[in-house]
């Protein structure tokens, strides 16, 4: 994994766009080890909680040689995503299994650091990409629904969906509310705005919840995947209406 970031970083920082944005060999190397070091907190608090980090990494593996094989033999992309969500349910299941609720909310406080990373770096290279809009825009309109609906689904699949959102809508409600403060922005509009986005997010976990059920009901395994997508849609949809004032105004 480690390796496969080094290689995107190299090829996301390109010559011309090293000289362009300056951006020396030195703030690469750091953003890999910076990278590196992350992982390896992660892999830390796995470990508190007793999580198997080595049956984790083999079931990684496996799943990437099964994309791998399913995109060399040109497999149907439905039958791929069934077979991954299947092998992922099996997964999370184990691991659920082995945790309370003190693992339970452990992991979902790891989950929220991986969000938090994984969205940091999309916006750092989208704003590389596209500048600062257009970085700004990609993360709050395609990377944040997308990738923190997969992880309410994870959630869900795991048995603690309202504990995980609980805990993560708080965080990034209480992180808003924080920054958004020190930058001298008036409390009660951020508290007001934070605690819609709390019902938003409870909603849309709902949603992913009501469609895992059905999927289970019926047997019929796409009920799950629109589940998913009807909760991205939801969630794009909530983050425009929050930056079209922000749209109008870099349009004038």
């Amino acid at each position: 994994m480690q390796t496969t970031y080094e290689q995107y970083i190299k090829y996301l920082y390109l010559e011309e766009d090293i000289k362009s944005f300056k951006i020396t060999k030195s703030q690469i190397d750091n953003a890999i080890l910076k990278y590196k070091n992350r992982m390896k907190e992660i892999e830390l608090k796995l470990k508190e909680h007793r999580i198997d980090v080595q049956y984790l990494k083999r079931e990684a593996e496996d799943a990437a040689k099964i994309i791998k094989a399913g995109f060399k033999s040109r497999k149907d992309p439905k039958l791929l995503a069934t077979k991954l969500i299947d092998k992922t349910k099996v997964v999370f299941k184990k691991i659920a299994d082995d945790i309370g609720i003190p693992g339970k909310i452990g992991l979902s406080l790891i989950m929220f650091m991986i969000l938090f990373y994984v969205n940091t770096f999309v916006h750092s290279a989208a704003l590389v990409l596209g500048g600062p809009l257009i970085g700004f825009l990609f993360t709050v309109l395609i990377c944040g629904p997308l990738v923190e609906e997969l992880a309410k689904r994870i959630s869900v699949k795991m048995g603690f969906p309202f504990l995980y959102t609980t805990i993560f809508a708080g965080l990034e409600a209480l992180y808003y509310i924080v920054m958004l403060g020190m930058n001298g922005v008036p409390l009660v509009p951020v508290i007001v705005s934070r605690t819609l986005a709390f019902i938003m997010h409870m909603i849309t976990t709902s949603v992913q919840v009501g469609f895992e059920k059905q999927a289970e009901e019926t047997k019929d395994k796409y009920y799950s995947a629109i589940g998913y997508i009807a909760a991205v849609l939801i969630h794009f949809f909530w983050n425009l209406a929050a930056v079209i004032p922000i749209i109008l105004s870099n349009l004038h």
